[in-house]
């Protein structure tokens, strides 16, 4: 089984449906605060130590990001069901 971590900012409904499956599944998530147009360069500092703590780690292990914007430094994948022009995700 992959060692992951998941982070997502619980903005609205879906992001709480998320949540609440990635606990079903015994998945570890990272829940920040933000609203609507989260970021990764936004993260609340405590959630940046512990991605770092955690690549530092794992280094095989995954980071996914949910519907966050930017670029991260943590070699994360980022997940969305959105299209932007500006932006790969």
């Amino acid at each position: 089984m992959p060692i992951r971590v998941w982070v997502l900012a619980l903005n609205d409904g879906e992001a709480e449906e998320i949540v609440s499956l990635l606990e079903e599944c015994c998945e570890r998530s990272l829940v920040s605060q933000q609203r609507w147009g989260a970021s990764w360069a936004a993260l609340e500092t405590e959630i940046q130590l512990t991605l770092h703590r955690f690549r530092n780690e794992n280094p095989k292990g995954e980071i996914v990001g949910i519907e966050l914007s930017g670029t991260n430094n943590f070699e994360a994948s980022n997940i969305d069901h959105h299209f932007y022009d500006d932006e790969p995700r």
